[in-house]
């Protein structure tokens, strides 16, 4: 696929997400579940000097009338550290979609398994 996302504007990101959604974010220890709470996610893993970037690898959509869940694979790039970093992750997405807008209700993200040949 090889389309990749760079820190874009906070505000742009936040807009995407439903009042009510949810977020099990790659680096979080706890369910987000509030609109600050989300920006405060997004601000934390994307600080200045971290050089983030997320390359979409797979990718599958299954419309469900007004509903919609995305799932996928992808490579988050960092300097962690003072070190760049590759780490595989993957996520699903619950979307909806709300007054003639898709939004995300439900987001779970995580790094993948270090054995990709483990049965699944």
């Amino acid at each position: 696929m090889g389309r990749s996302l760079q820190w874009p504007d906070l505000d742009r990101i936040c807009s995407l997400y439903a009042d009510d959604a949810v977020l099990w974010g790659t680096f979080s220890p706890s369910l987000i579940t509030s609109p600050q709470g989300l920006r405060d996610y997004f601000v934390r893993a994307f600080e200045p000097g971290m050089q983030a970037s997320a390359e979409l690898q797979a990718f599958r959509l299954q419309p469900l009338g007004p509903v919609a869940i995305a799932s996928g694979a992808y490579l988050l790039r960092a300097v962690m550290a003072g070190q760049c970093r590759a780490l595989p992750a993957r996520f699903t997405i619950v979307l909806a979609l709300r007054h003639g807008s898709w939004k995300i209700l439900t987001h779970h993200s995580s790094l993948s398994p270090s054995d990709p040949a483990a049965p699944g």
